[in-house]
Parts: C-alpha cells; sequence; structure tokens
C-alpha cells in the first residue's frame, strides 16, 4: 500500500495524486495540529496582551539554569530555566514563565543571556492574572515571537482543510481533462 507518489523522474508523465483515503488521514492530521496549535498559541497571544495590566506583585529567582534538550536528527536546543517564588494572599505561588513567546535555541547565548539576567536570589516583578495566580509572568507584554505558534497553527490548519476539501471539478477545456483523454487506450476498431 504506497501513498500515491511517483518517484520515476524519467518518464514525462504527470506525478499520480494522493489517493483520497491518505488526503483525509493527512487533511485530519493538519487539522487536527494546526487546531490545537492555533488555540493554545491563541490564548497565549490573549494573555500576553493583557497581562501588562494585570496586578503586580515582588518575587523572587528559585533557580536559574540552561537545560539542552537534544532533539535527535533535529539537533539540540537550549532553554533558559527560570523558576520563582511570589505571594499573593498569603500563599505561596511559584512561577516558570518569563514572557509569553518564550522559545528555545539552537544558540547557547539566547538561554545564557535569560539566565544572565534573572540569576538565582534576583528580585523580579511578577504579574500574575487577578482570578488564577498559576497564569503568571515577569516580563507581561507581546512579544515577537508571541505570533508564532498562532501563526504556525493557522498555516496548518489551512493545509488540513485543503486537503479534506475535494478537488475541483475539471472542466472539459483544461489541460488536466485533455491528459486524462489522451492516456485512455484506445479500442481497436
Amino acid at each position: 500500500m504506497g501513498l500515491g507518489f511517483n518517484f520515476n523522474f524519467r518518464r514525462k508523465e504527470a506525478p499520480k495524486e494522493l489517493s483520497p483515503r491518505w488526503r483525509f488521514v493527512f487533511g485530519l492530521v493538519f487539522t487536527l495540529l494546526g487546531g490545537l496549535a492555533a488555540y493554545f498559541g491563541s490564548r497565549d497571544l490573549v494573555r500576553a496582551m493583557a497581562s501588562p495590566s494585570w496586578p503586580a506583585t515582588r518575587g523572587v529567582v528559585t533557580h536559574s539554569s540552561v537545560e539542552l534538550r537534544s532533539g535527535g536528527r533535529s539537533g539540540s536546543t537550549y532553554y533558559a530555566e527560570i523558576s520563582y517564588a511570589f505571594a499573593v494572599e498569603a500563599k505561596t505561588f511559584t512561577g516558570g514563565r518569563v514572557s509569553f513567546g518564550d522559545y528555545g535555541s539552537s544558540f547557547r547565548s539566547h538561554a545564557q543571556g535569560v539566565v544572565d539576567q534573572y540569576p538565582e536570589g534576583r528580585e523580579v516583578t511578577v504579574h500574575y492574572k487577578k482570578e488564577d495566580p498559576k497564569i503568571c509572568v515577569i516580563e507581561p507584554g507581546i512579544r515577537f515571537w508571541s505570533f508564532f505558534t498562532p501563526m504556525l497553527g493557522l498555516i496548518f490548519l489551512a493545509v488540513g482543510i485543503m486537503f479534506l476539501l475535494p478537488y475541483p471539478p475539471e472542466k472539459k477545456g483544461s489541460a488536466a481533462a485533455s491528459r486524462k483523454r489522451r492516456a485512455k487506450p484506445l479500442k481497436p476498431p
């Protein structure tokens, strides 16, 4: 059972189209992944926009390090692991988000810069969501990378929907229709 692709580059034939079953599978996977990424990315983007107006309190950085995560073939990625503690109404909370739009990098220098900015023991201002103080950040507002996940999600969602839509009907005078007519074997007289 193949995917329906023609990898014979010597022939001058048009590549075979993806079978309807595989179009549905690819469409479903892309739509689900894109929808999830768009939802969670948009939720964080809305939080990033609201975070400058959230209540703020003093906190202290309790952990600060660079973490290397191996991605197999895709290489390794460095992340700044920052934890901080703060109190709201005599209840202690911990947070780990520096900003909405945090990202890892294949360059250690990015993560090291964040760690250098927030060493253990440093006092920080923590902005927290009043209804749920576990949602907190020490650099409020929108960053460039805040848009990455929702945009990538929307692209995946669009590709998934395109896979799920049926092929448009071929017009009688189109090039695809004439290729199909030429490809039909002639019947003997």
